[in-house]
């Protein structure tokens, strides 16, 4: 029984795996990891997917439940603020994991954390169409299905990191803390070095400036 239970994994698409994995979490990223069916092409295919969808909430959910002005939209502002916020997490996290001892490599973390985000795609596509068609009142349908879908992709995150890095529960929740400072290190750093480009670039505009008046004029 057990033989074919592995077999039946490791026959798997690895285009199956991610969609398999939505409803069994545990055993889905389990035995993606040991067959080594995770796809990074896929993964990132994902990513992609939940930005464009993401912008197209943004800019075509009913203005009725749409807090965002469509015309002041900056798709690098949501940029950023998803694809850059992931990569920063994914980072933070194999830096973070590979200190902890964890089995994960960046690939597969990047992979599985790709994975989750399918139920936030189906929310926003689900969103932007019944926008469309649904009344003010009848607005906390669409809340409902952004909040389950947050707490579905949560729930996969977690159990699909402890899978890949071969963690225990409470371990997964003390990687998560130390992934959650590593992001605000690193965004800090990043706000840093920025702050400090700008002044040392404003410096030599403004010395550069100052010897064409002098030397120049």
């Amino acid at each position: 029984m057990a033989g074919k239970r592995q077999n039946y994994y490791a026959t798997m698409s690895p285009f199956v795996y991610p969609f398999y994995s939505l409803i069994h979490p545990a055993d889905g990223f389990q035995e993606m990891k040991y067959n080594r069916k995770e796809c990074l092409p896929f993964g990132i295919g994902v990513l992609i997917v939940w930005y464009i969808t993401t912008v197209l909430k943004t800019q075509y959910k009913d203005f009725v439940f749409n807090l965002q002005n469509p015309d002041e939209i900056n798709i690098i502002i949501l940029l950023i603020s998803t694809l850059g916020i992931f990569m920063i997490a994914t980072i933070a996290n194999w830096s973070v994991t590979t200190l902890m001892d964890g089995e994960g490599s960046f690939k597969e973390i990047v992979t599985a954390s790709a994975y989750a985000l399918i139920p936030v795609i189906f929310s926003n596509v689900i969103v932007t169409v019944f926008s469309k068609f649904l009344s003010e009142d009848e607005g906390v349908f669409l809340n409902a299905v952004e909040v389950i879908a947050w707490i579905w992709t949560a729930l996969l995150l977690v159990i699909a990191l402890a899978k890949i890095h071969d963690f225990t529960f409470g371990k997964t929740l003390s990687m998560l803390a130390l992934t959650a400072l590593g992001v605000a290190i690193i965004v800090f750093l990043g706000v840093l070095v920025y702050s400090l480009y700008q002044q040392v670039s404003s410096f030599i505009v403004g010395l550069y400036y100052e010897i064409i008046y002098r030397f120049f004029s």
